[in-house]
């Protein structure tokens, strides 16, 4: 949670590009577009972020957007792994840092691709153990959702 938000938060402050006067493009999209989408046709499904609705789409502070994403795909997430979905294949980043050769093995058979020794050795030498991001401040009302999921995923808060 704290991990991937701080990730997007700091790649999209990192990467954001003004083109023109009016055209910012960065991890919500040209002007917000993926934002305003994530909000109007993800956001209102759900049933704890739906009550707070006006409070989302005018969120600026990309680490309010990035919770607010984290928040919305785990639970989908969820929702997949609880319905024993057989096209979810639930990873924990954590999982394959730790144990990539096995992982990565899982993976390959889940998807019915052939082992592949060159990427198992890419990730071998790439992959490394992120220390864990400290925790931020989220807006409310959704800093309770967050740290719900946090937990809910056993993940420290």
């Amino acid at each position: 949670g704290w991990d991937t938000a701080s990730s997007s938060a700091h790649w999209s402050e990192k990467n954001t590009v003004q083109k023109h006067d009016d055209e910012v493009h960065d991890w919500w999209g040209k002007n917000n577009r993926k934002w305003n989408l994530l909000i109007d046709q993800v956001a209102q499904l759900d049933e704890e972020l739906k009550q707070d609705l006006e409070k989302l789409k005018p969120l600026t502070k990309h680490m309010d957007k990035s919770a607010i994403e984290w928040i919305l795909t785990m639970k989908r997430g969820n929702e997949l792994m609880q319905e024993n979905d057989p096209a979810v294949l639930p990873i924990k980043y954590e999982e394959l840092t730790s144990h990539p050769h096995k992982v990565l093995t899982e993976i390959f058979s889940f998807c019915e691709l052939e082992y592949q020794e060159r990427v198992v050795q890419y990730a071998l030498n790439t992959l490394t153990v992120n220390k864990a991001k400290p925790s931020f401040h989220i807006t409310e009302p959704f800093d309770s959702s967050f740290n719900n999921l946090m937990q809910k995923f056993s993940y420290k808060l």
